[in-house]
């Protein structure tokens, strides 16, 4: 059954309202549970608190799964259902225990949650100490190297300036990857050298760092 057009204006403005007085739920703890293969399906578990919910991926049957899938690969997925379940229920502080990686990278997604959680933030007049810290799985046995496969490939990096493109040729450098990167554009999009007014949370990450 479709809305009406009234109650869809109706909805979106008492939910603008709602969000605008910093009434969103909050939990406890958000924790992401070892993610496993069923079948062709990669499923990601996660506690909300008590509550269990689950994500998954399926893939086409010809996909054999034959290896076991790299925790790198699979902490990208991981975070951003994180992400959107921070989004729905703040928590006090988000737990990935069976995820190990050193600093410069729990560094990185410590910040990385402050991009993606700003609207609500911003929005929402919360304090940016609210922010929900990760924690990962403090495994003094890990090596960086060994949690990524073995190539004998080049791999292509379109390199933006951005987070994202900073991040991946951080994180492929400390795995010793051959790399070949290229630049997409330095020109900081629509508002030119004024890209940071974008974020409202830039100044904050700025002092702390």
């Amino acid at each position: 059954m479709s809305l009406t057009k009234e109650f869809k204006s109706r909805y979106h403005e008492s939910r603008m309202q709602y969000m605008a007085t910093g009434k969103s739920p909050t939990c406890s703890v958000i924790s992401s549970q070892t993610p496993y293969w069923k079948n062709n399906r990669l499923i990601f578990p996660f506690l909300v608190d008590d509550w269990e919910h689950f994500y998954y991926v399926d893939f086409p049957k010809k996909f054999k799964n034959t290896e076991n899938t790299y925790p790198s690969i699979l902490i990208g997925i991981a975070m951003a259902e994180i992400y959107r379940l921070c989004e729905i229920c703040t928590p006090k502080i988000v737990k990935v225990p069976w995820y190990s990686c050193l600093q410069w990278e729990i560094d990185w997604w410590n910040e990385d949650i402050y991009w993606y959680l700003q609207q609500k933030f911003y929005l929402e007049k919360w304090d940016w100490e609210k922010m929900p810290p990760i924690e990962f799985s403090p495994n003094s046995n890990y090596t960086e190297n060994s949690a990524f496969p073995s190539v004998n490939d080049t791999y292509l990096l379109a390199v933006s300036g951005g987070k994202e493109s900073t991040f991946a040729f951080e994180w492929m450098q400390q795995a010793n990857l051959p790399i070949e990167a290229f630049t997409l554009h330095n020109a900081g999009g629509i508002l030119g050298n004024k890209w940071l007014e974008k974020f409202p949370v830039f100044d904050y990450i700025k002092n702390q760092t």
